[in-house]
């Protein structure tokens, strides 16, 4: 009877375990079985394209050919593991012993791993060789990959940014990102194994700067998806007891989406090549740094972004050999990295009276047959400050369409001292042209710049504001800082009657088919009215047309050869003691009808007639003369969406 029951017991016990291994957790044990002798390999997919407004292409990513290290494939015996290195290290003509040191690092990352370096510089003969001795390496192994393309070189190269290798930081922030569906759909084979699918790897391709990285995460349906980035694909191998590998599934990688920006290709290039040019006033040297923006006034797209200098984002893709090669390629050059379009921060000089202008007629009894005496300068206060117009011979008695178009000085000091004009008057018009803030385009190292105040002189410097300091700063000088960007917006404004526009890089982005995601419109915020009256905004415009197209009109000189009509500001901001002032200028054209508007600045360039208003011809011209008329060229579709 103890036999029997002891015989039941074992048997239920048995039978308990069975079920248990077969039948209740078979799905864990049958997948613990198939991750022991298979493998599965997450090849990365091509990240997308960012094309201009008209489908031309600016970035891509071409085939490559890395080196990557399998640890746990690697040969043990120290004799074999070393005539690896050698093979691998005369073929691709690196030293032995570098190889050998980068070769022993990947142990410590237990996964398959890209040479840093070799990856970045072996070719397609040095590819094939490599193959031939691949029994000679084992756990080494030539593989495909993509590498990031600019077909145009420099052309809009702080707009693009550049995309390079995943850092140990950023990796950090985003290694728990996965895709919410496996790859391939419900039809995947692997699709047990990958529900979980990281977004991102080790040895992922990421944006760093400008549309790579703006790009690289876009919240669609109240999900964040990697734009750029594609989905990687999964290859899944069978490998036997010998080390030898079958491959059994295979699902492709979902190349990235295809961006299209609002920029114009044609326009882009006509804008850099304009401020690379040597300037008036020169001495046949390009300047040390400039900025021209483009925009479209009737809906903020963005049509040229350039800034000079710049560095071809290639050569940051494919890597520097060396400090010593990055900094000679930098010699000479005044911080190209800078994108001074929107990151740069200047005294907006006498471009500013656009917003004075309208602080005057709004807040002050001034109106437009006011008239003030310009005898070339005036003299303030109880130390009898003594403050001279860019004219010192005077403008005589001026009004306020003269005032604009001459640029007369002395007429915004009056409307300071004798008509009462504020400070904080001066802020509230410069505020609501979008000065003080950022544009909404959306690219990283924008600044906000800084519209200053009574308070903020009190916080930041303990001193109490002077009428001095409002004499500066109706004439755009003192503590005022803008970027090109934001006086484009700020002169399309004025342009448009009054729409404040946020400025938008993106047009809309087209994911493949595979996704079965929606193309998606950028949206980059609400456009706002100023709250300006349309008389004064009408009163600046034919101020603007008036310095065009009178005889002593401030901008006549460079926009006189143009077909198309145009209204312009020029300015010239003092910065640097014994250096020549900065060159500004901003236009819009056509008057009648406006389309576009433009800011151009030269550093150090003198009077903003000369330097800025030549770039500001060739990039009109480039824009109207031109066959198609880039305003209007394009409708964002593309030839892939």
């Amino acid at each position: 009877m103890v036999l029997r029951v002891g015989l039941l017991v074992a048997l239920a016990v048995l039978t308990g375990r069975l079920w248990s291994l077969q039948i209740a957790r078979w799905s864990a044990y049958d997948r613990a079985a198939q991750e022991n002798r298979t493998d599965i390999v997450w090849p990365p997919a091509p990240r997308g394209s960012i094309c201009d407004r008209t489908g031309r292409v600016l970035a891509d990513s071409q085939i490559v050919y890395q080196v990557q290290v399998t640890p746990k494939e690697l040969p043990t015996d120290p004799e074999e593991m070393n005539a690896a290195v050698v093979i691998l290290a005369t073929v691709v003509g690196a030293s032995t012993v570098d190889v050998g040191k980068a070769v022993a690092k990947t142990h410590e990352a237990k996964t398959d791993t890209v040479l840093p370096k070799l990856g970045e510089s072996i070719t397609q003969l040095q590819a094939i060789r490599l193959d031939e001795h691949r029994s000679e390496m084992p756990g080494i192994r030539v593989i495909e990959a993509t590498q990031r393309h600019y077909p145009g070189g420099i052309l809009a190269a702080h707009v693009l940014g550049y995309a390079r290798a995943i850092s140990a930081e950023e990796y950090a922030e985003v290694k728990d990102l996965a895709w919410p569906d496996p790859p391939g759909g419900p039809d995947n084979p692997l699709r047990k194994r990958a529900e979980k699918q990281k977004v991102y790897a080790e040895d992922s391709i990421v944006g760093k700067t400008g549309v790579e990285r703006l790009c690289d995460r876009v919240l669609v349906g109240g999900r964040v998806i990697p734009a750029l980035q594609g989905r990687r694909g999964a290859d899944e191998f069978e490998v036997d007891v010998g080390g030898t590998s079958r491959l059994v599934a295979h699902v492709p990688p979902i190349r990235g989406a295809t961006v299209y920006l609002t920029l114009n290709a044609r326009l882009q290039r006509a804008a850099e090549e304009a401020l690379a040019h040597p300037f008036p006033g020169g001495e046949g040297h390009p300047p040390e740094g400039a900025a021209a923006v483009v925009v479209d006034v009737r809906n903020g797209e963005i049509l040229a972004l350039a800034s000079y200098p710049a560095i071809d984002e290639n050569l940051y893709t494919r890597g520097f050999g060396s400090p010593e090669e990055y900094r000679k390629l930098l010699a000479g050059l005044e911080n190209p990295e800078l994108n001074r379009a929107i990151g740069g921060l200047y005294p907006p000089g006498s471009i500013f009276k656009l917003i004075s202008s309208c602080a005057v007629l709004e807040t002050t009894p001034v109106n437009l047959g006011t008239t003030f005496l310009c005898t070339g300068h005036i003299v303030v206060g109880s130390r009898h400050e003594r403050f001279t117009c860019w004219k010192p011979t005077g403008h005589g008695y001026v009004q306020f369409p003269r005032a604009v178009a001459e640029s007369c000085d002395v007429y915004f000091w009056e409307s300071v001292r004798q008509a009462g004009l504020s400070s904080d008057g001066i802020a509230i018009y410069a505020r609501k042209l979008g000065l003080g803030d950022l544009t909404g385009c959306g690219l990283s190292g924008e600044q906000e710049g800084l519209v200053p105040t009574a308070e903020w002189k009190r916080q930041t410097k303990d001193e109490r504001w002077l009428q001095g300091d409002t004499i500066n700063e109706v004439i755009g000088q003192g503590y005022l800082k803008v970027t090109p960007a934001q006086m484009a917006r700020a002169t399309a404004a004025v342009a448009n009657g009054g729409r404040v526009l946020p400025l938008r890089i993106v047009r809309k982005i087209v994911w493949p088919e595979e996704t079965g995601i929606r193309p998606v419109e950028w949206a980059s915020g609400q456009e706002r009215s100023a709250g300006i009256e349309p008389a004064t905004l009408q009163a600046i415009r034919n101020g603007m047309r008036l310095a065009v197209v009178d005889r002593h009109g401030t901008a006549r000189g460079p926009m006189g050869p143009l077909q198309i009509s145009v209204a312009a500001k020029t300015g010239s901001a003092e910065s640097r003691p014994g250096r020549p002032p900065h060159s500004w200028f901003c236009c819009f054209a056509p008057y009648e009808n406006p389309r576009i508007a433009v800011a151009v600045i030269i550093e150090y360039g003198g009077h903003g007639a000369e330097a800025a208003g030549d770039v500001a011809r060739r990039i009109l011209q480039a824009a109207f003369e031109g066959p198609p008329q880039v305003a209007d060229a394009g409708d964002g579709r593309g030839p892939h969406a």
